[in-house]
């Protein structure tokens, strides 16, 4: 089944959409990547593969290929991680969602989260129930509760440094990408003036 993940790409000051297009086929176990990817982009092989098994889902022993369109224009950096990675999670069924998704996502792919599909549909913004909230790391849920914002495997990777300032990507309530969300303050204003 071939996948189509759309996300955008920037070149000088204008921005594009560019689409991963996955096929996943019987054969020889492979994964390519065409369609001018640099370096960063070619090793998104390695991180693509890790990242689906250590969300606890299965990478595909078939032979794989993203072709990122438009293949006329060079890829660079680690931005293409994430459609990669659902691509391949939907065209091999294991994750819900129409084999032409839309997903804009200019962030790299944290492995805890690359395959977690919260409400049934890619790009969803994943609102959590009464009792559960994100990890404001890596998204994962977790307990809903103010003072213990991050998920274990995100806190003992924190603890290192303790940094209650640094800005991490997703509010504990809602689970949005924000800017703003530190351990200190893990609600984005929407939510905070909510409660």
């Amino acid at each position: 089944m071939l996948a189509r993940v759309s996300t955008c790409a920037v070149e000088g000051l204008d921005g594009y959409i560019v689409s991963a297009e996955v096929d996943i086929s019987p054969g020889l176990p492979s994964f390519s990547i065409v369609g001018l990817p640099d370096t960063a982009v070619q090793e998104a092989r390695e991180r693509v593969r890790a990242a689906i098994r250590n969300s606890g889902c299965e990478f595909p022993m078939r032979r794989i290929t993203v072709n990122l369109a438009p293949a006329d224009t060079r890829k660079a950096g680690p931005s293409y991680d994430l459609p990669i990675a659902m691509g391949i999670l939907i065209s091999s069924g294991q994750v819900s969602g129409s084999p032409d998704s839309a997903l804009f996502n200019s962030t790299k792919l944290a492995p805890p989260t690359a395959a977690r599909d919260r409400s049934g549909s890619v790009g969803d913004s994943g609102a959590q129930s009464e009792d559960g909230g994100s990890c404001i790391r890596c998204g994962r849920e977790i307990d809903l509760d103010p003072d213990r914002p991050l998920c274990r495997g995100c806190y003992q990777v924190w603890s290192q440094y303790s940094n209650s300032d640094f800005e991490e990507r997703c509010c504990l309530v809602c689970g949005d990408e924000r800017r703003g969300i530190t351990y200190a303050k893990p609600l984005c204003y929407p939510c905070y003036s909510r409660n």
